[in-house]
């Protein structure tokens, strides 16, 4: 079987979408039964005997051009490797492929959710109104008029969104709940004296992930539990200058990019505080229930979603101040612990695994 695997968009410094492509290829990589062609828009990954890569810099410098190329003028292209089935990464389907099987990772939820209405006058704004309305209108169309495309999600929540816009049928939405890439394994929990809490937040530093309503709610404590309280965030100083602006209060400390071993190791020993009003679904939440930690986390679908029965979190309204303030105090009440605990590393391949096998029928075969 020939699996033809589309994301111009993607670059080596996106993120969490490049790790999410960089899995699929050690997945494919491992497969010793069928044959991938990867379209990209720069040469992220090496060729193997299962594996050829296509480089298309031109469709990643123009953006028109790749619009253009997903509505028709390159699936001749496309279908000059004779695939089996296609699957574009990059949230919008590929029309004339005739009758070739098509998945759509779709993987941005910000045309989906009603907590931000982004505008254009607002120079911090701008791209994410460019996002929400302008991509987002060309997500929703090409899912609707490519009816023979089906769509991977990674939360009951976007499947819900989607079947209430009537974009897709139920049958045609495939939910594959994201994975950590490593496994934990907490020894045991130690209780301490200490009367401080870390409220940890590991996040890019996107408008959206509302680091402002946590700096806000600090405002809202008296002087007694404020001195109890300290926040870490992994923002650079710069990124906080332009999210932010404006001193950094004493009880923050900027960590910038951090490794994933030191998160955890952070983590081990914090509350994960999550107070983001967009998101496909919430990994660091997933690390805290894996760690056994207190968590405080925005009310809204998606991460109660991915918080589920885990019985160690304050909900809080991620629009709210005084309410994130007041879930604070309660916090300060709970006994301090740490997590000792033992993390090893899952191999890439094994992390969308069960992905590729929805892909490919089950026909996936591991070396």
């Amino acid at each position: 079987m020939n699996i033809l695997i589309h994301d111009i968009a993607v670059k080596r410094n996106s993120g969490g979408v490049f790790t999410i492509l960089r899995q699929v290829y050690e997945a494919a990589k491992a497969d010793k039964k069928n044959n991938y062609i990867f379209v990209l828009g720069s040469k992220l990954f090496a060729e193997t005997n299962t594996i050829k890569i296509v480089v298309r810099e031109d469709l990643q410098k123009n953006y028109i051009k790749r619009v253009l190329f997903d509505f028709g003028v390159g699936s001749k292209q496309l279908l000059e490797y004779n695939p089996d089935v296609v699957v574009s990464m990059q949230n919008t389907s590929i029309f004339g492929l005739r009758k070739t099987k098509q998945y759509v990772y779709l993987h941005q939820p910000l045309p989906f959710q009603n907590a931000f209405h982004f505008v254009p006058w607002v120079k911090k704004e701008q791209k994410l109104f460019f996002y929400q309305y302008v991509v987002g209108s060309i997500i929703k169309l090409s899912l609707k008029w490519n009816r023979n495309s089906k769509v991977i999600v990674q939360s009951q929540w976007l499947k819900t969104e989607l079947l209430n816009r009537k974009i897709k049928k139920a049958e045609q939405i495939v939910v594959s709940y994201p994975k950590l890439s490593s496994t934990v394994r907490v020894n045991s929990q130690i209780q301490t004296n200490e009367k401080v809490i870390t409220l940890f937040f590991p996040s890019t530093a996107m408008l959206y992930k509302n680091h402002r309503v946590v700096l806000n709610a600090l405002d809202f404590l008296d002087k007694e539990h404020r001195d109890l309280v300290n926040v870490l965030f992994t923002l650079s100083k710069t990124e906080y200058s332009n999210l932010i602006g404006g001193t950094v209060p004493d009880q923050v400390k900027l960590l910038g990019r951090i490794n994933h071993e030191k998160v955890l190791k952070i983590l081990s020993r914090s509350t994960l505080i999550f107070p983001s009003q967009i998101e496909s679904y919430g990994l660091p939440i997933l690390e805290a229930k894996s760690l056994k930690r207190p968590m405080l986390v925005n009310n809204i679908p998606v991460l109660r979603e991915t918080v589920g029965n885990y019985d160690d979190v304050h909900y809080f309204t991620g629009s709210s101040a005084s309410d994130l303030a007041n879930e604070i105090v309660r916090m300060l009440k709970q006994k301090n612990t740490i997590s000792e605990y033992v993390s090893e590393n899952i191999d890439d391949s094994e992390v969308l695994e069960d992905l590729i096998k929805v892909i490919t029928g089950n026909s996936y075969d591991k070396k």
